[in-house]
């Protein structure tokens, strides 16, 4: 396949379970895009924090333009997430215990300009408070449990409205889902959340404003159930993907507010929805399974918004599930010379709406990045904490947008922030 799904939990599984002792950057800059793996635009800087699973952990606001550090504040316990609501820069983070049932997630209140803090709150029973902003308001989608039961059963989600005040919660509403939580994503003023269990897979829509449950859409159990659908949000429209057979699979599209199906469109082979904005919903493609040649190419397939016709399509490997960002006019996807262990990657801008090379960078290394993200006329590329040959000033790279010239580049040891919330 061009792209490997990775199965993606709720964003504290791995942050918990996986024992991350990383730093981790909050790009919030002014992306054009509302779809994920893009990310959000909070702030004129951009935002780090490490992520030591004991003591202290900092937040940094860098420079986009120079990378230079303009403040940074200290955070007790894990972040998690952030957002940003009228100046105030608010984290969530985790305070595991020995018995999980006694995890605590914290709230932090920062000065969006000095890092200053403002207030905190201690939120107990809860190992995963993600955030969003609608309208000035901020909520957050509760998680409690411990992190050995977060992808059980037993977890319990809720909904709350925080006071941008204090972090007080003005109100909180359980979640009754069906099945067990996989990921989700705003639309809006909806969340879309996407779940599982032995029988269906489920994308139920919840009200943000005040937590009740809108429309639930079933999906069979199939092959992609590990994962399940990957929504995608653009423009007042969701577009998500589905496997119905060995066979068969299918991109969808319906309106964010009631889920109404706007148009469908059939592949003959595993299709992923990457992400989208105005112009253009991309999908990636597996090989052809008709194909003759022992190492054939999956595809890059640009769809109409409006209504799924093919607009254009490239062929050519990739490296990798979060491997596409995108403003309003350009695409830009790294991929790599071939599809063995050793990879001379580079990134490729397109033309978002005929599909045509605006420029391609080979980067000096051997390893695979990341993740990449664009933001306000940059491109940041990341590269792993360590392994391969590469050097630790090569951590990560800002890129000019427009011709892909190299503007800076840091050894800092940070992830790039995406979807509001630490991965």
């Amino acid at each position: 396949m061009l792209v490997h799904r990775t199965t993606r939990r709720h964003p504290l599984f791995f942050v918990i379970a996986a024992g991350m002792v990383m730093g981790l950057l909050l790009s919030a800059c002014g992306s054009t895009s509302l779809s994920s793996p893009t990310a959000l635009a909070f702030a004129s800087y951009l935002y780090e924090a490490t992520a030591s699973p004991t003591g202290s952990n900092t937040i940094s606001a860098l420079h986009p333009q120079t990378g230079a550090q303009v403040w940074q504040a200290l955070i007790t316990g894990v972040p998690v997430g952030a957002v940003v609501s009228g100046g105030t820069f608010v984290v969530s983070s985790s305070i595991p215990a020995r018995d999980p049932s006694q995890s605590v997630s914290r709230l932090t209140g920062l000065d969006i300009q000095t890092g200053e803090q403002r207030w905190q709150r201690d939120i107990k029973n809860t190992v995963l408070m993600e955030l969003f902003q609608w309208q000035g308001k901020i909520y957050s989608l509760l998680t409690s449990r411990g992190p050995a039961q977060l992808d059980s059963p037993s977890a319990t989600l809720s909904l709350a409205n925080v006071n941008l005040e204090d972090g007080s919660l003005i109100w909180q509403k359980p979640l009754p889902l069906a099945g067990v939580p996989r990921t989700d994503i705003q639309a809006g003023d909806m969340l879309y959340v996407v779940s599982v269990d032995s029988a269906m897979q489920y994308i139920t829509m919840i009200h943000l404003t005040d937590g009740s449950l809108g429309k639930r859409i079933a999906i069979p159990v199939n092959l992609s159930a590990d994962s399940g659908p990957t929504p995608r949000y653009a423009n007042g429209t969701v577009y998500y993907d589905v496997q119905d057979s060995l066979t068969t699979f299918h991109i969808i599209a319906v309106h964010a507010t009631n889920a109404t199906p706007l148009w469908e469109k059939t592949f003959d082979r595993s299709a992923i929805v990457l992400t989208a904005n105005n112009n253009v919903v991309l999908v990636s493609a597996a090989p052809d399974p008709n194909s003759t040649q022992g190492d054939p190419l999956g595809s890059l397939i640009a769809l109409n918004p409006a209504d799924g016709a093919p607009l254009w399509q490239v062929q050519q490997y990739s490296l990798g599930f979060g491997d596409v960002a995108t403003e309003a006019e350009r695409i830009f996807v790294m991929t790599n010379s071939d599809n063995s262990l050793n990879p001379s990657p580079s990134v490729r801008a397109f033309n978002a709406r005929t599909g045509a090379v605006l420029w391609s960078d080979t980067l000096a290394s051997s390893q695979q990045p990341t993740s990449i993200h664009v933001l306000a006329g940059i491109v940041y590329v990341e590269f792993p904490l360590a392994g391969g040959t590469t050097s630790q000033s090569d951590r990560l790279l800002a890129i000019r947008e427009s011709d892909g010239a190299l503007l800076w580049k840091s050894n800092r040891a940070l992830l790039l922030l995406a979807e509001g919330f630490f991965w």
